[in-house]
């Protein structure tokens, strides 16, 4: 549509790459954008960089950003939400199989 939209988003970094886990992706609708890779531009760390904003849709990739995610996220459930338990949660293997098969993660390169 060319519409612009600015959204906060949390995002874990790898070799430069930042991955975005779109929670609840079946309600959302602005991670169906990237379906097709498209530039965007992202205010990082207080600057304006232009990146490519594309699915990754290989579930071992996810499953690798996904174990990064909780890492740096220790509070993160499987429905991609903090859960304010004030203690790191612990995932099953089951968990995150599941989840990494089903989640939308966004890999936007920085240009």
């Amino acid at each position: 549509s060319g519409t612009e939209y600015t959204l906060p988003l949390q995002y874990v970094e790898d070799d430069g790459t930042l991955h975005v886990w779109a929670g609840h992706a079946a309600s959302k609708t602005w991670w169906r954008n990237f379906v097709t890779p498209m530039l965007v531009e992202l205010r990082l760390r207080g600057g304006d960089v232009a990146a490519k904003a594309r699915l990754v849709g290989d579930a071992t990739r996810r499953r690798q950003i996904l174990e990064a995610y909780v890492d740096r996220f220790p509070y993160t459930g499987p429905v991609g939400r903090p859960e304010f338990t004030r203690r790191r949660r612990r995932w099953t293997e089951s968990e995150l199989a599941d989840t990494a098969a089903s989640m939308v993660i966004v890999a936007l390169d920085p240009e």
